[in-house]
């Protein structure tokens, strides 16, 4: 045989070793694990993304992905297996050191096999039991598991009560530990089959480096010179599309960072502008020609306004109204009402017919009520710690002027710490579920008519032993999943579909109210109390979750109605949340200081109105008739024009220049907001003096 040949055929006979050995390897007792677990995982999330696309696809009503190519849902399995990866790395990490650290006798021990088949079955139970609850969560929010879930673990009675209901996730969860021991007996027999790789020297190192490498890659989700982040799903503006992209393990670690240090976050998610530009335009948008600076206040936004009319010692009843908001609403111009009795004090009061929730829950609405500021992304302000008693309040100014206090829950007030908060800001009694004369009709609390109940009693007895007004703040909750009423008050439609009970709660909710001027219009404080009307956010689900924002579902009514006293009119000036306070401060009349970052809806030009408002890790800017909506991450914003009823995208050049401004007043004023909290200046300069002095003798 020819030395070339000899030489050829010793070539081919070592590679053919070679390629035997890693196949050898790769099956033997120290990678098969990592396969297994790795392919189980990989299925798992890629079955589950296209679960809930056809789920969304079925029980969705607004037609969720009408507008989506095959290339953008291809692109978002893509997308997802980089998300994916990450949760498959992490998981495999530990597993990976174990397996190519131990040495061949110790790989053998019954106690290491066990642990490392425990530890993979403990972890695929999580990873199922995380994907179902993911379902429910999709279901409900539109997104996938965020800092939602981390933050309302403590709220367990409320949230998890409704979830484990409405969803059945507990049946699901009843079969976590069969399904733990099943699956350890899977892994036992599929593990541990084979060889057990000798790695003398330096082969072990080797292969250890690797593994691990291949892991770290996957934790990193990719070879970029920074991990995967949000942005790689920005690749659509379909929100759900987007949410379908990403895992719920990665969003729901980002959850609980945000939960435990969210100040960070907000610098992360947006090009913030530092305190002079956003002074500067802050300034340029809220304040308006009775405002005058206070000088020396460590607070820029911080000013005396002057109503030019005298003080009027009215009382208050605030009425923020679960949900009270949508295509049920005559008032807000749709054809078919549910809501009678709300539709007539919109016409016998003062109507603000385009006013915008800052948020989309309940949290963010009394922060933009109560407080005049849009609330920041993340956790709610109301649960901040640094916030509980170092921020502006509406109750805490009124109490400055000799007001009684009261704030009454149909529910418990400690959830996301109410109680605390407005303890803290001026609120002098706090009244929720327990003093009801009525057991909860849900999780949630008691129907409307008890605390509508209760608030008559409490007024009257106020207007009884003092002589000052008093504020009084009602919140309701019927109008909330599952949409639990009492039977026999108002008819009620048959059947149990959601749309069904959805309309029920609303009337229920209607009549509750209509109850409730019937009956305190014999109370004698009655003529000597202006009321507040607002919804406390709108119904985002009845319109299209699909988009970044559906601002047409965030529109909420907001009426001021006395009777007699103040003139029936309907303004369509665009407005907020946040301009409550204001406006209600300069009816009242007098001089005061405040530093809301809200205005004055009366003193607004029609066409120079505008909203801030922001859904999760978005944010959104609605003014003459655009939207703006702003994804987090720094991508580019979205510009829409707002309809009654739909949003039509935007993308024209003439239309550029306007959305550069929206965008730089919108980012001004966010970041104006943010910084107030995080510097602790959102409130008095009497207040930030106050504490400085404490701090200093301590």
């Amino acid at each position: 045989m020819p030395e070339s040949s000899a030489s050829s055929s010793a070539m081919h006979r070592r590679w053919w070793i070679a390629v035997r050995r890693l196949r050898r390897f790769l099956s033997g007792q120290r990678i098969r694990p990592l396969v297994l677990v790795a392919v189980y995982a990989y299925v798992l999330f890629t079955v589950f993304r296209g679960g809930l696309l056809l789920l969304a696809t079925a029980l969705f009503p607004e037609r969720p992905f009408e507008g989506v190519t095959l290339g953008e849902l291809l692109h978002c399995f893509g997308v997802g297996f980089y998300f994916d990866s990450m949760a498959v790395g992490y998981v495999l990490l530990p597993m990976a050191v174990a397996l190519t650290l131990a040495s061949e006798s110790v790989v053998r021990k019954r106690g290491f096999r066990w642990c490392v088949t425990l530890y993979a079955a403990a972890t695929s139970v999580w990873l199922l039991a995380l994907e179902v609850v993911g379902v429910g969560f999709f279901l409900h929010y539109g997104t996938r598991l965020d800092w939602k879930l981390a933050y309302y673990t403590q709220s367990a009675h409320e949230v998890w009560g409704y979830l484990f209901h409405e969803y059945y996730i507990w049946a699901w969860l009843l079969l976590v530990p069969p399904l733990c021991y099943g699956v350890y007996r899977l892994y036992r027999r599929a593990f541990w089959v084979g060889h057990v790789s000798y790695l003398p020297g330096w082969r072990r190192g080797a292969v250890m480096a690797v593994v691990l490498g291949i892991c770290v890659l996957a934790c990193r989700g990719g070879f970029d010179s920074r991990p995967l982040n949000r942005s790689k799903a920005c690749f659509t503006t379909n929100n759900l599309v987007a949410q379908l992209a990403m895992n719920n393990n990665y969003t729901l670690y980002g959850g609980a960072v945000t939960v435990l240090d969210d100040d960070d976050e907000e610098r992360d998610r947006f090009d913030m502008k530092d305190m002079a530009e956003a002074r500067q335009i802050a300034r340029r948008l809220l304040w308006q020609e009775a405002d005058q600076p206070v000088a020396g206040s460590p607070n820029p936004m911080w000013r005396r306004t002057a109503t030019g009319r005298p003080m009027r010692r009215r009382n208050v009843v605030l009425i923020m109204m679960e949900s009270m908001a949508g295509r049920h609403i005559g008032a807000l111009g749709y054809p078919h009402s549910q809501t009678p009795h709300l539709d007539a004090i919109c016409r016998e009061g003062l109507f603000f017919s385009n006013v915008y929730a800052v948020g989309a829950q309940t949290s963010r609405g009394l922060v933009g009520t109560l407080c005049g500021h849009p609330d920041l992304s993340g956790m709610t302000l109301l649960a901040r710690p640094t916030a509980q008693g170092r921020f502006l309040t509406l109750p805490g100014l009124l109490q400055q002027r000799n007001y009684r206090t009261v704030f009454l829950s149909c529910g418990k007030p400690s959830f996301d710490s109410m109680d605390v908060f407005f303890a803290a800001g001026g609120v002098e009694r706090i009244i929720g579920e327990e003093e009801m004369s009525a057991e909860p009709a849900s999780t949630w609390g008691v129907s409307d008519e008890y605390v509508y109940n209760k608030a008559i009693n409490v007024f009257g007895d106020i207007h009884q032993r003092d002589d000052g007004p008093f504020f009084g703040m009602i919140l309701t909750i019927s109008n909330h999943e599952p949409y639990h009423v009492p039977r026999g008050r108002v008819a009620l439609l048959a059947g149990d579909e959601k749309e069904t009970r959805v309309i029920n709660a609303t009337r229920y909710a209607d009549w509750a109210l209509g109850r409730f001027f019937r009956e305190a219009a014999s109370e004698p404080w009655f003529d000597e109390t202006m009321f507040v009307l607002v919804a406390d956010t709108g119904r985002q689900f009845e319109y299209d979750r699909s988009r970044l924002i559906d601002a047409t579902g965030f529109r909420v009514p907001l009426v001021f109605y006395a009777p007699g006293r103040i003139e029936p009119d309907v303004i369509g000036t665009v407005g907020s949340q946040t301009d409550i306070a204001p406006t209600l401060l300069a009816m009242l009349g007098g001089t005061y200081e405040h530093g809301f970052l809200g205005r004055n809806l009366l003193a607004v030009e029609p066409g120079d109105g505008f909203a801030l408002l922001h859904q999760y890790d978005r944010l959104g800017f609605v003014r003459d008739g655009r939207l703006l909506v702003l994804p987090p991450k720094r991508q580019p914003p979205v510009l829409y024009r707002v309809g009654s009823d739909l949003l039509q995208r935007v993308a024209t050049a003439e239309e550029a220049s306007r959305a550069r401004q929206m965008h730089r007043d919108m980012l001004g004023l966010y970041s104006m907001a943010w910084l107030l909290y995080k510097d602790g200046l959102y409130r008095s300069p009497a207040a930030i003096v106050a504490e400085a002095a404490q701090t200093a003798t301590r």
